[in-house]
């Protein structure tokens, strides 16, 4: 009774959902942002082992992306709370921008 299995096709997935949310109860809001940057998952990820202990409740996932000459990771920090998954994703970004490369915070969904 508290289990749904939905399609794998996103948009027959979304379509299932919106089916669904109006019978599905509330709780907290999860924030989610993504920190991108053109430097690959495997140099930051001692920074985003330590960011994420650093922050309690924090989980971040990273997701290599790839544009012709150029590569990168999406790092996705999440966290039921927006103080805390905010800080951690300003942390995450200066630890990248710290070795030399570029790093933007925004919403998840957006960037590539």
């Amino acid at each position: 009774e508290n289990v749904h299995v939905f399609a794998g096709v996103p948009s027959i997935m979304q379509a299932m959902f919106e089916g669904l949310r109006d019978s599905l109860p509330g709780g907290v809001a999860m924030t989610r942002l993504t920190v991108q940057c053109a430097i690959g998952e495997g140099t930051i990820a001692s920074i985003m082992e330590s960011v994420q202990a650093a922050h309690e409740g924090v989980s971040i996932g990273s997701y290599p992306w790839f544009k012709p000459g150029q590569f990168g990771t999406a790092a996705v920090v999440s966290g039921l709370d927006q103080q805390v998954t905010h800080a951690a994703a300003e942390a995450l970004a200066a630890g990248v921008r710290e070795m030399g490369a570029d790093a933007e915070i925004m919403p998840l969904g957006e960037g590539g």
